[in-house]
């Protein structure tokens, strides 16, 4: 038996003005939340599932969730409020109507390879990792090791003679040869893939807009657009 968690009622807050993700509530009782929070919180907390049949007839934003309503509605006892109750019986409960919402929006928003990303770092609350380590410069290989540390390959690249007492001396020049890792293409890429992500959100945020929630009321606010500069 499946229930739905809160059809037709907001949930009650955590803690005076502030809701469920730990942002302000406003006087209409709906918590001020970016679109990154509304996320994480319908696949993190709502275990909200992204299916890829969900839109294969360009139904519009909402019926798939309101199916699913129906049909939670129709399994409920009959008793008042029977279906707002989360089923204890061991099946699974439905993820409330804003999380199915933010879903469907989710789906149409992007491509489903990006969407598939998207809800994948919103169920781990995680972003994609942009600082991948300072740069440094590194031997290109090893030789061996010794007690104390290892050894890095060098080369000889030419031979440098010089006159003492004893005669004509003769020693190798030789260089090690190193890398720079990460490397400039690897910090690019984790910056783009840092990008991209952040322009996904920003067309979900844009495919929301207009979207009345139950228990939300979308902001503006975004991850910072350089997080690696000083400025943000």
């Amino acid at each position: 038996m499946m229930a739905y968690r809160g059809i037709g009622a907001r949930a009650a807050v955590q803690a005076e003005g502030v809701g469920r993700c730990g942002q302000p509530v406003g006087p209409d009782g709906r918590e001020r939340v970016s679109v990154r929070l509304l996320l994480e919180w319908a696949f993190a907390r709502e275990k909200a599932a992204l299916e890829y049949d969900e839109v294969g007839g360009g139904a519009p934003v909402g019926c798939d969730s309101t199916r699913r309503i129906m049909e939670a509605m129709a399994l409920s006892t009959g008793d008042p409020g029977s279906c707002l109750r989360v089923d204890q019986s061991g099946g699974r409960s439905l993820p409330h109507h804003d999380a199915e919402v933010v879903v469907s929006v989710l789906r149409r928003s992007v491509p489903w390879s990006v969407a598939v990303q998207v809800a994948e770092l919103a169920r781990t609350c995680a972003c994609p990792r942009w600082d991948i380590g300072p740069q440094r410069m590194v031997p290109c290989g090893w030789r061996g090791a010794n007690q104390n540390q290892r050894l890095a390959k060098t080369e000889v690249v030419g031979e440098v003679r010089y006159r003492t007492r004893r005669g004509e001396v003769r020693k190798s020049v030789t260089v090690c040869p190193v890398t720079v890792e990460p490397s400039a293409s690897q910090v690019a890429a984790a910056r783009r893939r840092y990008l991209d992500w952040r322009g996904a959100l920003m067309d979900v945020q844009a495919g929301l807009r207009g979207v009345t929630f139950d228990l939300f009321e979308l902001t503006d606010a975004l991850p910072a657009v350089a997080p690696w500069s000083k400025r943000g």
